[in-house]
């Protein structure tokens, strides 16, 4: 073979060599470049070589072809994309799992909204259901209750007359006062007649709406509770009448130097019920107490 033998050559440069290292450097050169890329327009600034090792990019294959024999990168990089995979695995799996917290979070967060909502709406409407059935039943059973169970209720005065007031209903209201002694003779009245028959009924505790038996027919008393303060007051009368009964069981009383004067003294201020706004108050609490002892708890109110 000759010495200078054309071993490797290139047609589009028109280029030949015997050596291959010659022919190598040959393909780098800016000449090959421009012929064997003249029917390809690159874009500007293209950079169409990389390495496969680090993935730097070059606008000419002599620069990534000296860049390459100085390039160690491949065992870090592999270690870096074994790291950061682990990395963004576990980044990836806690976010996941964060997102997965917030979401049950916000689900349940949003049923007890949702909850409360529906309760609220149930609240508002129940009141407003009851109200409307127990307005017309109440009125009715009002009605039923007093004409036709309670028609033979005795009326409010032949009531209090028929009460049988003693000393010792006397003697009760100087110790306990005016207040407690005339409620509990008008309760004790009440309690010996059956539910039926008694003279006063209540049908709402918090206004003291109060109906009375008089003259044989039943109404509504009026804000003034003239029927009821008649009756109080007639009770109190014959409470007062029982003072003399005792006087006369015990003189020595009208000695102002003797014990029995002070009890005499307390009967007296006792059952009167003191004067003025003072009785008004008084009589206003008897009314209260009444009210509880006589309210028909089947019938809340009527209008």
């Amino acid at each position: 073979m000759p010495k200078n033998a054309v071993l490797f050559s290139c047609e589009k440069c028109d280029f030949g060599c015997s050596k291959k290292s010659n022919y190598d450097k040959h393909l780098l050169t800016r000449k090959h470049e421009i012929r064997t890329n003249s029917n390809q327009k690159m874009p500007k600034n293209a950079a169409p070589f990389m390495c496969s090792k680090c993935s730097k990019e070059y606008t000419s294959r002599s620069s990534l072809w000296y860049h390459a024999k100085k390039c160690n990168i491949d065992v870090v990089v592999q270690s870096v994309d074994i790291s950061s995979s682990t990395c963004i695995t576990k980044v990836t799996n806690e976010n996941t799992s964060k997102i997965d917290n917030i979401n049950i979070k916000d689900m349940f967060l949003e049923v007890i909204q949702e909850n409360k909502e529906l309760r609220k709406t149930i609240q508002t409407m129940i009141p407003k259901m009851g109200n409307t059935t127990n307005h017309i039943t109440n009125k009715f059973n009002m009605n039923i209750f007093l004409n036709q169970d309670c028609k033979d209720a005795i009326n409010i005065m032949d009531f209090v007359e028929s009460l049988k007031i003693q000393m010792d209903d006397l003697i009760h209201t100087g110790k306990v006062g005016f207040v407690d002694g005339i409620t509990n003779i008008f309760i004790q009245g009440l309690r010996e007649l059956e539910l039926h028959k008694r003279p006063i009924h209540c049908s709402d505790l918090k206004r003291d709406v109060l109906y009375v038996k008089d003259n044989d027919m039943w109404e509504k008393e009026n804000e003034g509770n003239e029927k009821v303060k008649k009756a109080i007051h007639s009770i109190k009368r014959n409470n007062i009448q029982q003072i003399n009964s005792w006087v006369l069981k015990n003189p020595e009383c009208m000695s102002e130097n003797n014990i029995k004067n002070d009890d005499y003294m307390q009967i007296v201020h006792h059952s009167l019920g003191g004067t003025g706004s003072q009785q008004d108050k008084n009589v206003h609490k008897i009314i209260k107490n009444l009210a509880k002892e006589v309210y028909i708890q089947k019938i809340d109110s009527i209008d």
